[in-house]
């Protein structure tokens, strides 16, 4: 048996020390250690986790969803909103055009417009006026050009045609004054301005009789 010194043996002692602590240890070998600061995590833990875990991805499905389906119904109603007041719009415009029209001609001209021919068109009595006084204003070529430029109006045959059906009550005849009046703003010439007063002689018998055509008795003095 060898005996060494007790300084010798202490030296040998604390390199040996040395040695143990300055060894590196294993990562697994200190995860597999089973102690007050051990870190491998237990059956019970993970199943905590795993459990958590799906209760977290549960609530985020729920949350987008729900998400999804509210966007859904928003889209659905504004689509709805859009047609709506794309709906309104066109109908204000058509109303809107209606009304223009309306202001410009006569219920039997806008029908016109819409079909292709105004041959065996019914043409109302004021649109015949109507056109006595353009045809008066611009002339027989003038109202010709306002025909090619598919302006609704009835022919030249039509307002001649109709011309002897037009109604005149018995009194002065205030429409022929417009229509005069209408004629003499064409005048270039102030001669053309000038005009003659004939009368001729005519037998009035004194009478009182139903107009059929007005629905009335004439032939009271009104002068």
């Amino acid at each position: 048996m060898l005996f060494l010194p007790y300084f010798v043996l202490q030296k040998k002692l604390r390199n040996e020390n040395h040695q143990k602590i300055g060894k590196v240890i294993p990562l697994n070998h200190i995860m597999k250690v089973n102690s007050v600061g051990a870190s491998e995590p237990s059956d019970c833990n993970l199943e905590h986790v795993q459990a958590m875990s799906d209760v977290i991805i549960h609530n985020n499905l729920s949350n987008n969803d729900h998400l999804y389906k509210s966007m859904v119904f928003k889209i659905h109603h504004y689509k709805k909103q859009l047609r709506f007041l794309s709906d309104k719009l066109k109908k204000n415009e058509t109303n809107k055009s209606a009304e223009l029209l309306k202001s410009i001609f006569n219920n039997d001209q806008i029908e016109a417009l819409s079909r292709k021919s105004t041959k065996f068109m019914k043409w109302s009595n004021p649109t015949i006026c109507k056109a006595l006084k353009i045809k008066f204003s611009c002339g027989n070529n003038g109202y010709e050009e306002m025909l090619k430029q598919k302006i609704p109006l009835p022919s030249q045959r039509t307002v001649r045609r109709r011309l002897p059906m037009l109604k005149f009550d018995s009194g002065v005849l205030d429409e022929v004054f417009k229509f005069l009046e209408i004629k003499i703003q064409t005048f270039q010439d102030s001669h053309e301005k000038e005009c003659v007063l004939i009368m001729d002689k005519m037998a009035i018998t004194p009478s009182n009789i139903f107009d059929v055509s007005f629905n009335k008795n004439v032939g009271n003095i009104i002068l």
